[in-house]
C-alpha cells in the first residue's frame, strides 16, 4: 500500500469566468479549433458552472504515480479512492473545458479526466469520462467508455483536482 503520492500542480485554471454558458463554451472551443466528439458533446450539455471566480489546481498522475503496480488492481473506483487518500478529488466539468481552451503543448499523451462518470449512450452498462488528446495537431475533447469493473491500462494518465 502506498502511503504518499507526490502531488505537484500541473496546470492552474480559473473557473467562474467567461464563457459561462454551454453555448458560449461551444463557440469558444470552436474558435480555438478544438474538436468535440459526440459523447463529450452530450457531457457538455450537463456541465455546471461555478458561481464565482475560483482558481483550481489540476494534477496529472499516471496509474503508477498513484502506487498501482498491477493492471488488475487499477479499477476506476480504486484509482479515485487512492487519489482521495492523497488529497485529490474529481475535476469539475467547467475546469476541463477551460483546460481545453488553454494553449496546451502537443503531446502523444491522452489525458483521462477524473470526474463523476456518466452512463454511456452507446454501450449499455458502461460509464464515460472525458479525455483530452491531440490528433493530427488538433486538440480533441473526447470520451472514454468503460465497464465499471474494468482494470485500467497502466500507461493511463489521469487529471485530478487538488483539494488543498
Amino acid at each position: 500500500m502506498v502511503t504518499s503520492v507526490k502531488i505537484e500542480t500541473w496546470k492552474s485554471i480559473e473557473i467562474g469566468t467567461s464563457p459561462k454558458t454551454t453555448d458560449e463554451l461551444r463557440r469558444a472551443l470552436e474558435d480555438k479549433g478544438r474538436v468535440v466528439n459526440h459523447t463529450a458533446s452530450i457531457i457538455l450539455d450537463k456541465i455546471t458552472f461555478a458561481g464565482k471566480k475560483t482558481k483550481v489546481d489540476l494534477v496529472k498522475l499516471s496509474i503508477q504515480d498513484l502506487g498501482f503496480v498491477s493492471f488488475d488492481e487499477a479499477r476506476y473506483v480504486d484509482l479515485l479512492a487512492r487519489a482521495r487518500q492523497s488529497g485529490l478529488g474529481l475535476c469539475q466539468s467547467e475546469s476541463v473545458i477551460k483546460l481545453c481552451l488553454q494553449d496546451l503543448e502537443q503531446t502523444n499523451e491522452r489525458y483521462l479526466i477524473a470526474m463523476e462518470p456518466v452512463e454511456s449512450d452507446k454501450h449499455a452498462g458502461h460509464l464515460c469520462i472525458l479525455r483530452i488528446f491531440f490528433k493530427d495537431g488538433v486538440l480533441w475533447l473526447g470520451s472514454a467508455s468503460f465497464p465499471p469493473e474494468a482494470a485500467w491500462p497502466m500507461e493511463s494518465t489521469l487529471i485530478f483536482q487538488s483539494l488543498s
